[in-house]
């Protein structure tokens, strides 16, 4: 089975276009030889990275969902997060973009 991939951005490059950087990612975990799904999420400085691994089975690539947390109260995250798992999506980690903070969502095959 192939390695892990990283995937890095800078800070100013999500702020500009957040929308294009997750399908980017979603292209990554799915449109190549080899299916990935993100194992991990970490920010540093001025930029954030994206650590794929590689999946056997296409389906458990997943896809992904990058959203504004507008209200970053315990309360409030804990409800945000109880509406997108009832959606079908499971939390990957949060970033902090300037004075926004943004959390990384995967919704896998199974909760489809």
């Amino acid at each position: 089975m192939s390695s892990q991939r990283i995937i890095s951005y800078a800070l100013d490059d999500l702020v500009v276009d957040p929308d294009g950087a997750i399908d980017a990612l979603n292209d990554a975990c799915t449109h190549r030889q080899v299916h990935y799904r993100v194992s991990g999420i970490c920010q540093l400085e001025h930029r954030v990275y994206f650590a794929l691994a590689p999946v056997a089975d296409p389906r458990a690539a997943g896809n992904y969902l990058l959203v504004t947390v507008e209200d970053t109260s315990h309360d409030g995250f804990v409800s945000m997060l109880d509406d997108r798992w009832a959606a079908g999506f499971d939390i990957v980690g949060t970033i902090t973009l300037y004075e926004t903070v943004m959390a990384l969502f995967a919704r896998p095959p199974e909760r489809k």
